[in-house]
């Protein structure tokens, strides 16, 4: 993954699988194979779907560095949130632009700096 806005359509997918399984562990103890819940492939991908989620959170939680440079916060803060409101909560753009009360071309040009910022390590 090379960006953030790539990166985070893939939480946006993985979040939208996860809501579609909705997985209930308990009915899940009678299957016809008579395996544990917690073996079987179904378990153990959501497990591994629910763990890209929060790793996906815990990244943009750290998306303005501590060492950067007071210049930069108030834009990297603009990211953060516009990032936060299209991909985590789901906004379109315009209703992006509305909770920013910024105008709809301020998002397209936040989302543009977004699009060359690299993803940390």
């Amino acid at each position: 993954m090379s960006n953030w806005i790539v990166y985070l359509e893939e939480y946006r997918c993985n979040r939208t699988v996860l809501e579609n399984l909705q997985y209930d562990p308990i009915a899940s103890k009678g299957n016809e194979t008579g395996t544990h819940p917690e073996t079987s492939d179904l378990y153990q991908n959501i497990s591994a779907i629910k763990q890209k989620i929060s790793e996906a959170e815990h990244k943009l939680e750290q998306y303005i560095p501590a060492d950067a440079p007071k210049s930069e916060i108030s834009r990297l803060a603009d990211e953060k949130l516009f990032l936060s409101l299209r991909y985590i909560c789901g906004m379109s753009m315009l209703e992006t632009a509305s909770a920013m009360c910024v105008s709809r071309d301020t998002v397209y040009r936040i989302r543009r700096r977004v699009l060359t910022r690299k993803l940390p390590e």
